[in-house]
């Protein structure tokens, strides 16, 4: 798995208590799911996480007060900004 895979990994996508542990990946680049089995060593290092039991994400972030509100809002104004300044520069 990518790093950016396993980070953003919710517990409802983690089964360590069945006997077949277990990650279920739904979003793949070949647009295929798939299950990667969980060694012991695996499932007894993610029961000993925190988020255990405690909190929607495997690895939870903390919020960050430097980007409150709607990104996408913000991103899109700054898009609209520099476009405005290519269109009145003289070429």
């Amino acid at each position: 798995m990518r790093k950016g895979e396993i980070l953003s990994r919710r517990w409802s996508d983690v089964d360590v208590d069945s006997g077949n542990p277990c990650i279920y990946v739904r979003q793949t680049k070949n647009d295929e799911p798939k299950r990667i089995q969980l060694p012991d060593m695996a499932v007894d290092a993610l029961r000993a996480l925190p988020s255990y039991g405690r909190h929607e994400y495997v690895f939870p972030a903390k919020p960050n007060p430097r980007f409150k509100g709607d990104l996408r809002g913000r991103m899109r104004g700054i898009l609209e900004r520099g476009s405005d300044a290519s269109r009145s520069s003289p070429a």
